[in-house]
């Protein structure tokens, strides 16, 4: 186990790329779960009604929300456009398009409360590549009834880091946001990483941070709750239950420009110390990634997954389904899904699984973002 306080000890001497080769954590070796007995089913729902990938979203009154990201191009070309998708509507019927969101912004972190639904963070059009356009802090909260709220310039609420690729989920027992982790600024806090990367490159630096946000007072509740082992983003957060205790688990990701990492870490909050767990099947960014919980068990699919040192082709896409029973500590596969892509957003309705738009890089045009309109469901 790992406390936040030995971990403070350690921070800025790379211990999070070496521990997760020692732990078995490294993307370099697959470890295939066996194939479950029942293994779900997947199936179809309407369409995305535009092409947008890497957007935030959440749920609120059974109502999937969809904000931000990016539309198709080479470049990342983002986007302040809500959509909202009604599972009880005939297809046809299911998508709306509300209010937009207040600034156009890819990989925002959303997270829905029981009333409000909210997003934080996220990146500009073509940043933070490149350096001139950092990623944000901003906190913006949506309700049907009022719409977006832009938190940051309202009351001056702010993320306690710049980020994009964060992830979080809202805890109703104790009524908090976490938000985990994520790409972030160049930087020299001693919570963030650049792998030991030679450079202070853009693009190249994560979070290792919990951070906890109160939905009913607007406010950072802890802006340093605790620290991952390793820095990353795109972790697949979930919130879970084991020997009568709630964690908190970030599993897999990416760790900048050091590439993929299968590490599966698990918080206790009562102990405040973390724990590593059976690393995931395969190293990369599963697409599900914003709290896919159903009956206490974690479902993890679609997503790119890859090695360092490898070329990178649309075979790094995988249509993949995987199940974690933290009981167990142990993964089983699932039916596979149809469509390649990274980047979704992910919901979970009544039980049901819904994996929402994304996009397939085309590294051999040019790196194209071919944003999809897939909107699949998978039932247990």
């Amino acid at each position: 186990m790992y406390s936040r306080r030995a971990y403070l000890r350690l921070v800025g001497t790379g211990v999070g790329a070496t521990m997760a080769a020692a732990g078995g954590a490294s993307a370099e070796v697959e470890r295939l779960p066996p194939e479950a007995a029942e293994s779900g089913s997947w199936g179809e729902r309407e369409p995305l009604p535009v092409l947008q990938s890497d957007a935030g979203g959440g749920v609120l009154d059974g109502e999937l929300y969809y904000f931000g990201g990016f539309e198709t191009g080479t470049g990342l070309d983002a986007v302040r456009r809500t959509l909202v998708f009604d599972p009880e509507a005939d297809d046809g019927d299911g998508w709306r398009e509300v209010e937009p969101m207040p600034r156009a912004l890819w990989a925002p972190c959303g997270v829905a409360s029981e009333r409000k639904l909210f997003s934080f963070g996220g990146a500009p059009s073509n940043g933070p590549y490149g350096g001139e356009n950092p990623p944000s802090d901003v906190v913006f909260r949506y309700t049907p009834d009022d719409g977006w709220t832009n938190l940051t310039e309202a009351a001056g609420v702010r993320c306690p880091y710049p980020n994009w690729g964060m992830k979080g989920a809202y805890n109703p027992d104790d009524g908090l946001v976490y938000c985990v982790g994520g790409g972030t600024n160049v930087t020299d806090r001693e919570s963030a990483s650049n792998h030991g990367a030679d450079s202070r490159t853009p693009g190249t630096f994560d979070e290792s941070r919990i951070w906890a946000f109160d939905p009913k007072r607007e406010t950072v509740a802890d802006p340093d709750l605790a620290r991952m082992p390793e820095a990353k983003r795109w972790p697949a957060v979930a919130l879970v239950a084991s020997g009568g205790r709630q964690f908190l688990h970030a599993i897999a990701g990416r760790r900048g420009g050091a590439g993929p990492t299968a590490s599966n870490y698990r918080y206790d909050f009562d102990r405040h110390e973390w724990s590593e767990m059976t690393p995931a099947p395969r190293g990369g960014n599963y697409g599900t990634t914003d709290n896919p919980v159903v009956d206490n068990d974690v479902y993890l699919s679609h997503g790119i997954f890859w090695s360092p040192g490898d070329d990178l082709s649309t075979d790094i896409y995988g249509t993949v389904c995987h199940q974690y029973d933290p009981e167990e500590d142990a993964f089983r596969r699932l039916s596979s899904p149809r469509y390649p892509r990274t980047g979704p957003v992910d919901a979970v309705i009544d039980g049901t699984l819904y994996v929402v738009g994304g996009h397939v890089k085309r590294y051999d045009e040019d790196g194209l973002h071919e944003c999809v309109e897939h909107n699949e469901t998978f039932s247990v």
